[in-house]
């Protein structure tokens, strides 16, 4: 699943956080990870995660704790 992640990571990167879809599609990839990981919420691994794709969407928009709200909102 590392590859997942690894993906996350670049798509946040390469994406802006303001455009269209984007939030939703990272949402939905992260979604998918931690199901198929069988991640839960509130572990170190999903903290870590979602803390790292915080940083790689760089925006002023959000802030983290939003972001992960918004990232959790399909596994809690």
């Amino acid at each position: 699943m590392e590859f997942l992640v690894d993906f996350m990571y670049q798509f946040a990167e390469e994406n802006s956080w303001e455009d269209g879809y984007i939030p939703e599609q990272l949402r939905s990839f992260f979604t998918t990870w931690a199901f198929l990981a069988k991640v839960e919420a509130d572990t170190k691994l999903c903290d870590y995660v979602l803390h790292n794709l915080y940083q790689y969407v760089n925006t002023q928009l959000i802030s983290q704790e939003e972001f992960e709200e918004f990232m959790l909102k399909f596994i809690v």
